[in-house]
């Protein structure tokens, strides 16, 4: 039997919302859109992968391919500011201690993802990372993180948890069938969040949790 947690990115294990906000900002100046948006805008704007992130800050329904370009290298430039919540490297090396394998599951684009696996990642025990293929449908579908992870490394879905920031993330743990968690200091809006899941106000409350 493995038990396991499955960590999504974004306003869950990691502090990225500045970067975002950066490369919003800087797009929109660059395009000439006349549009200006505040941090909690941007914030509104996130967990549904790159490409939606990009068609709610130009207000398009579909995608320019040369102004998408310039929105991923911009968001891929300004990731460099992203941080580690406080806790997150602790708690999870003492998750794997515990006997939990630790894996992330992200909207992220998977190369963004494997980049910040070198960088701010090091020294974290996180058994695998998995970002968005645009060969599958983004998160809550969760098609590719059964795939990927669950089918991957034989792992049963009752042993499991999923943790994330968004509704998003309720659903994917629901269509994944893992048992949710939800990071109340991220990215989402929690005022009407009705459903069976565990709440966290910090990361390192995992810890009363996961025994």
């Amino acid at each position: 039997m493995d038990k396991f947690i499955i960590f999504d990115l974004d306003g869950t294990l990691v502090n990225t919302l500045d970067g975002i906000t950066k490369t919003v900002k800087k797009f929109v100046k660059i395009s000439k859109y006349n549009y200006s948006y505040t941090k909690k805008d941007v914030k509104s704007f996130i967990g549904s992968g790159v490409e939606i992130l990009y068609k709610r800050v130009t207000k398009k329904d579909n995608i320019d391919q040369k102004e998408l370009d310039l929105f991923m290298n911009l968001y891929s430039k300004y990731q460099k500011k992203s941080r580690l919540y406080k806790g997150v490297k602790k708690t999870i090396n003492i998750l794997n201690n515990r006997g939990y394998k630790c894996f992330l599951f992200s909207n992220k684009p998977d190369n963004l993802v494997k980049e910040l696996s070198k960088t701010i990642f090091k020294g974290v025990k996180i058994y695998a990372y998995q970002g968005q293929d645009l060969n599958y449908p983004p998160k809550p579908d969760s098609s590719l993180l059964t795939k990927s992870i669950l089918d991957k490394y034989k792992l049963d879905s009752k042993y499991g948890y999923y943790c994330g920031d968004t509704n998003i993330d309720l659903m994917t743990a629901n269509n994944a069938t893992l048992k949710p968690i939800l990071c109340l200091y991220g990215y989402g809006y929690y005022d009407n969040i009705n459903s069976d899941c565990i709440k966290i106000s910090k990361f390192k409350d995992l810890l009363k949790i996961l025994k």
